[in-house]
């Protein structure tokens, strides 16, 4: 299950990610939840589906209820 988040602004300190170093500015945030555990993986909002996503460094987090991934 996943949720996508379009135009979440990133600003001077960004979002970490693995693959794309700090990223900012105008964000699409997308959360996958696998029934125990949140994640989220970030890209530019202006980018097209090929470029991909990111994993935030942040990203994994416990989360029993899909409610509660979402906060």
């Amino acid at each position: 299950m996943f949720w996508v988040t379009p135009r979440v602004f990133a600003g001077r300190g960004g979002v970490r990610t693995d693959e794309a170093g700090t990223v900012t500015g105008d964000l699409t945030v997308r959360t996958t939840w696998d029934g125990k555990e949140a994640d989220a993986t970030v890209r530019c909002t202006r980018t097209s589906e090929i470029a991909g996503w990111f994993r935030a460094r942040w990203s994994a987090a416990c989360a029993p209820t899909a409610g509660g991934s979402r906060g």
